[in-house]
């Protein structure tokens, strides 16, 4: 593991991923003997690409000679987007490549005799490659953690603070000062030694009254905010310290990799310089320190940083540059990782972002080519060194991708955990792996959340990456609708608490963000009242600024409130409003609704003089009301005040209430906000607002009418509603179905109106089971014909999940007379006789 990981992103949107089932052996290692000599037979990959790759107009991608870049100077080269990755895969750095090709020629046996080795020496992981999923994460015997790893991160630290001491120019006292303050710090950060803030905070103090040194500097930058003003003035000062005085090659290289962020800052020569100066750097370090593992690793991570910094033209030359080196200056196993690094993203430039079946059959060919190359070079690394966790991560990636290497994507899991149980990286990267949509399934994911939270060794927080793989297992599907399909995700959640509550470490055992979000919205739907009292008394601190909990449509103030009272008392009252009339009110009858205003007067009777029991108690009689007015045949008006009672609102500015209605403002790019009664609406029904404009230009998010919920990553979902979205400032109405499909596919759903009125108009959006009617003003829009089952959710607001917008202009609107009106002929009362009239 290294101490500053390079993150690893998922494509938008990844190719078709092979199943996990385990691979027959045979099948994959013919796969990979038959490329490999095609590679040979036809003198490498670059040669089989020049050679049958062209343009349209059978132009070859790069010329044959080299002196293709004679009219660019080195600056150009390295800073032209038109020097892109695919035009800069010259005949130099082909050959370059083919020379690390010649390593891969025993790949098959390497494989197996590794294969053999790791089996033979971790009798649990033999047993795991057997059965990913049915054999527990941590054996008998234990494992390794993120803390055996970094421990092996002392040697840096000491031959930091050796060459502190060493070269270091302050007086005595103030080099014995900063040193006492520099290895705590140094421990904390590198080796997972515990706190470190007061010692960094003084060390802060030491720099800030003169005491330089680059070590000081560097050591400053790790606690700074990536980017930021006080970081480049580290950075410049280490820098400038560098030329005065002797220093560590390995920090030298770890500071000027850090030049990257800075980019904005420079102009196009020193951005240049810079680079060089930083790939100088690793070079001399990487010659230096071959044989130590920590500091190879902070240089692996460090290095790549620096590869992905460069374009195309760049890299290039610093392939060429690496091959050229001895064995002994630059390790084979980081030869094979930037190689891999190199031919995956001229692949991925082939591959593209669209989906896999539209993607050139020429362009796909290439790309399946190329990622086998890489696919052998990186499998190469990890055989020559099997202990870096971010090569494992990746190799997972790369399986899923394209199915290219000799395990499948769970064995690799299992043998990166093998080197590191609690590696989160792992973990997160497998779960965005098993998701349906790439190949995976919903019971491999939910195997995952019962192996991970049956995890009880050494405090470690592996039951909470159970969250990642929970959250993937609903992430295709709307979050509006209720988590209570399956008794899994409960399971998983009270296992969970399970291990908070027991957790010996207070530092381990916190919740907070996404994990604390997820975990309280499954509770909330299950009704776990007890457990969540839980929550809010030994983890307040995680809820504060969260931003996940509206992520999840969690109305906090709600459930803070209902979780309150009925952990002081009548805790079965307040669980069947919960049950009744927050959580299953599309189950609502006469009956129900009779017998919980009777509950609300009992309550209030008992609690009412409380102001959060009164909110409650108000916000749920809302509903009842709105559930009879509805249910009678009448117009339910959705009133709102700054009190929300009935509704659920996520928006990021609160709105102004104005008489029958709200404005509110946002950015053109706030695409999430939403608002919607509680109450679900589920016979056939018509939703009506009144939208006015009160400025803003080129708003694409707009206003919308949303009759069913939104969200959800995948349109095959098992309900349909509608959406009905007035654009005044781009003279527009679109009627589109829920879920959205993306703009780029063909939706036979969605119809575009021009509408040039003025920036007022009525909406009115009719919802049946066959289909669906929208007007506009006094225009009536084409009708939709389309089976709906909108599970009874009316929205209003601006979400959109098909496109991201970025600019930041302000808009503002006013929204007045929303109600929603029964189309239920059943429910019509009869005209009024001339006797009753």
């Amino acid at each position: 593991m290294s101490v500053e990981t390079s993150t690893m992103t998922s494509e938008s949107v990844a190719p078709s991923s092979p199943s996990d089932s385990k691979k027959p052996r045979s099948r994959k290692l013919q796969l990979l003997v038959v490329v490999l000599g095609i590679l040979v037979v036809c003198g490498g990959v670059g040669v089989w690409w020049t050679s049958r790759v062209g343009d349209q107009n059978n132009t070859p991608i790069v010329l044959a000679e080299s002196n293709q870049w004679e009219d660019y100077g080195k600056i150009q080269r390295y800073m032209s987007n038109a020097v892109n990755t695919k035009e800069t895969y010259t005949p130099e750095v082909r050959a370059a490549i083919r020379t690390l090709e010649e390593d891969l020629v025993e790949l098959d046996r390497q494989w197996r005799e590794k294969d053999q080795t790791i089996r033979a020496e971790n009798p649990h992981l033999a047993k795991a490659l057997r059965d990913p999923l049915g054999t527990p994460l941590i054996g008998p015997n234990g494992a390794r953690t993120v803390n055996d790893s970094l421990a092996g991160n002392m040697q840096v630290v000491e031959l930091y603070t050796g060459r502190f001491s060493e070269h270091c120019t302050l007086p005595d006292e103030a080099k014995r000062r900063n040193l006492e303050l520099l290895r705590p710090v140094l421990i904390g950060m590198l080796c997972g030694g515990g706190s470190y803030q007061v010692p960094f905070e003084s060390l802060r103090d030491e720099y800030q009254r003169g005491n330089r040194d680059p070590l000081l500097a560097y050591t400053l930058m790790l606690g700074d905010t990536p980017g930021s003003d006080r970081r480049f003035e580290l950075f410049m000062d280490a820098i400038e310290l560098f030329e005065m005085r002797p220093t560590c090659s390995l920090l030298r290289a770890l500071v000027l990799s850090k030049a990257s962020e800075f980019r904005s800052r420079w102009s196009e020569t020193e951005i240049v310089e810079y680079q060089e100066r930083a790939t100088d750097a690793f070079f001399a370090a990487v010659a230096e320190h071959p044989s130590d593992a920590a500091a190879m690793e902070m240089l692996r991570a460090n290095g790549l940083r620096i590869f992905h910094s460069m374009n195309g033209a760049a890299r290039g030359d610093l392939i060429i540059r690496m091959v050229a080196l001895p064995p002994e200056k630059f390790p084979m196993w980081l030869r094979h990782y930037l190689a891999y690094s190199f031919s995956i993203e001229i692949a991925d430039y082939y591959r593209g972002t669209n989906f896999i079946s539209d993607v050139a059959a020429e362009n796909l060919k290439i790309f399946s080519l190329l990622s086998e190359a890489a696919a052998k070079h990186l499998v190469r690394c990890w055989i020559l060194n099997p202990m870096c966790g971010d090569v494992i991560a990746e190799l997972v990636n790369l399986e899923s991708r394209t199915g290219d290497t000799p395990y499948s994507r769970l064995e690799w899991f299992r043998i990166g955990i093998a080197n590191t149980c609690d590696e989160e990286e792992l973990y997160s990267q497998l779960s965005d792996k098993l998701v349906p949509k790439w190949g995976g399934s919903r019971e491999e994911l939910l195997q995952m959340i019962s192996l991970c939270t049956a995890v009880r060794y050494k405090d470690l927080q592996i039951p909470y990456y159970a969250t990642h793989f929970l959250w993937n297992s609903i992430s295709e599907r709307s979050l509006q609708l209720r988590l209570t399909d399956d008794l899994e995700l409960l399971k998983g959640v009270l296992e969970m608490l399970d291990y908070a509550r027991n957790c010996k470490s207070k530092e381990n055992s916190a919740l907070a963000g996404g994990r604390l979000g997820l975990i309280t919205r499954v509770l909330w739907d299950w009704g776990r009242l007890t457990d969540l009292d839980y929550l809010f008394r030994n983890h307040l601190d995680g809820f504060s600024g969260n931003k996940w909990l509206s992520y999840y449509y969690l109305n906090m103030p709600l459930v803070y409130r209902v979780t309150g009272k009925a952990s002081e008392g009548d805790f079965h009252l307040w669980f069947m409003l919960h049950d009744d009339l927050l959580i299953n009110n599309d189950r609502l009858n006469e009956k129900i609704v009779a017998h919980d205003r009777e509950i609300i007067e009992t309550l209030r009777a008992r609690h009412g003089g409380a102001e959060h029991a009164a909110w409650v108690l108000d916000y749920c009689e809302r509903l009842c009301d709105w559930w009879t007015t509805f249910h009678s045949g009448e117009p339910v008006s959705l009133s709102a005040d700054n009190r929300m009672l009935g509704w659920n609102s996520f928006v990021p500015n609160p709105p102004n209430f104005i008489e029958n209605g709200f404005e509110f403002s946002a950015y053109y790019s706030s695409a999430s906000m939403i608002m919607y009664p509680i109450l679900r609406f589920p016979r056939p029904h018509a939703i009506e607002v009144e939208v006015e404009l009160i400025n803003g230009t080129d708003d694409f998010y707009s206003c919308a009418l949303f009759a069913g919920p939104v969200g959800g990553d995948c349109v095959d979902q098992d309900f349909c509603g509608a959406s009905l979205r007035y654009q005044p400032t781009l003279k527009q109405v679109i009627v589109d179905s829920l879920p959205s499909f993306p703009l780029s596919t063909n939706n036979p759903f969605r119809k575009s109106y021009v509408y040039k009125e003025a920036g007022k108009t009525k909406l009115r959006l009719e919802v049946r089971d066959d289909g669906l009617k929208g007007f506009v003003g006094e225009y009536r829009l084409e009708e939709v014909e389309r089976q709906m089952d909108t599970r009874g959710f009316v929205q209003f607001g601006r979400f959109n999940s098909q496109m991201k917008i970025d600019d930041r202009l302000p808009v503002s609107y006013r929204v007045t007379n929303l109600k929603v009106i029964s189309l239920d002929e059943s429910l019509r009362r009869p005209a009024p006789t001339e006797e009753e009239k």
